[in-house]
């Protein structure tokens, strides 16, 4: 299955094939600033395909292992990805809604205890702390390669 989406303005307009149609809320302080909230994200086989714009992304390091890219033109908070840990992941919010949204589901949320008190997400699902959702990253347990994660 394919993916589409873009920013709000349209001017980055990319496809990509998800892992599943499992999505994640991070609540760690970057995420949430990043983002204006929570990080929703759908993990993704690689890199996405651009059709318009990719010229015109603006990648940002913000921290030894991540990277978030956004539109330079109307800031809309697109990627959260690892490379190192072979990880990519879209913005929920950045794919057809129409298309897709009756196929997400709500699969786990880390760094739970970052979370501010005054929301919380309906329903049973794994919530990591800080601590556990990085000691699964180091073992490799969260992208499926313990091998990437030692790098």
């Amino acid at each position: 299955m394919k993916l589409n989406g873009k920013c709000l303005c349209g001017a980055i307009q990319f496809t990509l094939t998800p892992k599943d149609m499992n999505a994640d809320v991070c609540h760690c302080d970057m995420c949430r600033r990043h983002s204006g909230s929570v990080s929703m994200t759908i993990a993704c086989e690689g890199p996405p395909i651009f059709i318009l714009g990719e010229e015109i992304m603006t990648t940002y390091k913000s921290s030894v292992w991540g990277e978030r890219c956004f539109c330079s033109k109307c800031g809309t908070h697109l990627f959260v990805n690892s490379p190192g840990f072979g990880y990519y992941g879209v913005a929920v919010g950045a794919l057809d809604n129409k298309e897709h949204s009756s196929k997400v589901h709500l699969d786990k949320e880390i760094f739970i205890d970052k979370k501010p008190d005054f929301y919380s997400f309906a329903g049973e699902r794994p919530r990591l702390t800080e601590a556990e959702f990085l000691a699964m990253m180091v073992s490799g347990v969260c992208t499926g390669d313990s091998d990437k994660a030692k790098k």
